[in-house]
């Protein structure tokens, strides 16, 4: 999520991510934050080579419970009740 704020707002902005990140799905978080470490430093290329080759982080989140939970609650119109499983 990108945004551009006046000075002024650079903090609540930055609060109302960290908000964000928080209610999001703890699996999906985590997974973010590994693949974000795994690249870090890398060109493009070599970026998403590693990428590709990280599918069981990918895996293991596409396939989590939390993931079904997440489409049921988006077709049910309700927040997700996130289990970190």
């Amino acid at each position: 999520m990108n945004r551009l704020v006046p000075a002024d707002r650079v903090l609540a902005a930055a609060k109302d991510l960290a908000f964000t990140i928080c209610e999001s799905a703890p699996l999906s978080v985590a997974a973010t934050l590994e693949v974000v470490e795994a690249v870090e430093g890398y060109g493009e290329e070599e970026a998403f080579r590693i990428l590709r080759n990280d599918l069981p982080t990918v895996a293991k989140v596409v396939h989590s419970i939390d993931a079904k939970e997440g489409a049921r609650a988006f077709v049910e119109k309700r927040p997700p009740i996130w289990r970190g499983c």
